[in-house]
């Protein structure tokens, strides 16, 4: 009994779950086709313009992108993750500009951006 109770909650688990899960987004052909960034906020404020290809077959949501901050040593100093809550259409680019990820260390020199989540619209 103990491990069809086990079986039955894994099952409820996942059929909420899988709806709702992130998916790799190199699986699904997102590109970042161009970007670029700048300080904001008296130098404080990372603010980014980001460009994205869906080469995929499907249309796109929830966008998870990973920032990783460096120094001039090439130290990472920050890595935060932002989500576009936007959709990009199959075959379609979009441009995301002046996208605020929030406070960034004063010593910030670089940035490596990367995606790394989205979902798919069914």
């Amino acid at each position: 009994m103990k491990k069809q109770f086990i079986i039955l909650t894994v099952l409820v688990i996942l059929s909420v779950a899988l709806p709702c899960m992130v998916f790799s987004a190199s699986f699904f052909d997102l590109k970042i086709t161009k970007q670029s960034w700048k300080k904001g906020g008296f130098g404080t404020v990372a603010l980014h313009n980001i460009t994205i290809k869906n080469e995929s077959t499907s249309d796109m949501k929830n966008i998870v992108l990973l920032f990783t901050y460096y120094s001039d040593s090439d130290r990472v100093l920050t890595a935060r993750t932002y989500t576009l809550y936007k959709k990009i259409p199959k075959g379609k680019t979009v441009k995301f500009t002046d996208i605020n990820v929030g406070f960034i260390h004063d010593q910030v020199v670089g940035c490596d951006v990367e995606i790394v989540g989205a979902e798919i619209i069914k």
